[in-house]
């Protein structure tokens, strides 16, 4: 009798499990219906990083919840609908990327001008920093800077293309003065390297721009994407990068001071193969806020 009890339970989950497939099937192609929809509201490739369409989008986004809810099942019916909407929103952004297969990520982000000429304040370790950006970087030129905020400026100021500052090292981890360099003059990393130093210790090297740039490796090495976002819900900001192919590197969080339940995260992302641009689309609908910190290899 308690081995037929176990067969029907099993044959009732999946028989579920069917009609669950079947659903979600239905729901996906809704789903790309609601895709060309929205993408059909604006003829700029760039529809998804403007206010008018984020209003659009979280419009016929709203999430429905169900009611009439046994108390005893709230948590896990409303859990299980965020996940739902999350993976509504996650697959919905990837069919709108679709439909504009040319974009750039210098396009995005204003990136691409050229200019070559790289600062730095001179020392043996940024030296060597240097030659190693030097081999990915044609035509690169110099100019040697009294002190780090000089360093900055030169970009900022247009003088240079490019800068190189440490950002951390083996045995004391974020060098946060230079990090905090970095955010004052909103600059972007777009490649970095490591360079041994002393007592078996290894500096990390950030080669910097004012805007987001993918620079193209002679080879092929992982992608890193580095982004400030602040965020009630981190589970599926994650859950977002997972589903686009990107794999959890590092995480930084900071408090923020007004609020007992948000933070400030840097969080650094890698991948081999991801979908960069709707993940990028994700981040523009859902954190609005986020601040791009650079798209990178590292040597």
């Amino acid at each position: 009798m308690k081995g037929n009890q176990v067969e029907i339970i099993e044959n009732n989950l999946a028989d579920i499990s069917r009609q669950q497939a079947s659903l979600r099937e239905r729901r996906l192609a809704h789903i790309c219906d609601r895709a060309k929809y929205l993408g059909g509201q604006f003829s700029d490739k760039l529809f998804f990083t403007s206010d008018a369409f984020r209003e659009i989008y979280n419009e016929v986004n709203s999430t429905i919840f169900a009611e009439d809810v046994p108390e005893f099942n709230v948590k896990a019916t409303t859990d299980l609908m965020n996940e739902t909407d999350n993976f509504d929103k996650i697959y919905l952004c990837r069919k709108l990327i679709e439909l504009y297969s040319d974009l750039d990520i210098n396009l995005i982000f204003g990136g691409g001008e050229k200019n070559d000429r790289i600062a730095y304040l001179r020392n043996s370790y940024t030296d060597t920093a240097y030659e190693i950006f030097s081999r990915e970087i044609e035509d690169a030129t110099v100019t040697y800077c009294a002190d780090f905020n000089a360093v900055c400026e030169d970009v900022y100021y247009s003088r240079s293309g490019m800068c190189i500052l440490p950002t951390e090292n083996s045995t004391d981890g974020n060098l946060m003065r230079f990090r905090n360099l970095i955010k004052k003059y909103d600059l972007k990393i777009v490649m970095t390297c490591a360079v041994e130093a002393a007592q078996e210790s290894v500096t990390k090297f950030a080669l910097l721009k004012k805007n987001v740039e993918y620079i193209k490796m002679k080879k092929k090495h992982p992608l890193y994407f580095e982004i400030s976002a602040v965020t009630e819900n981190l589970r599926r900001l994650l859950s977002a990068a997972e589903n686009y192919g990107f794999k959890l590197y590092k995480i930084d969080s900071v408090p923020i001071s007004y609020s007992e339940s948000e933070y400030s995260y840097d969080i650094i992302f890698s991948s081999d193969n991801g979908e960069l641009f709707p993940f990028i689309c994700y981040l523009f609908l859902e954190l609005p806020q986020f601040n791009p910190m650079g798209i990178y290899t590292h040597l």
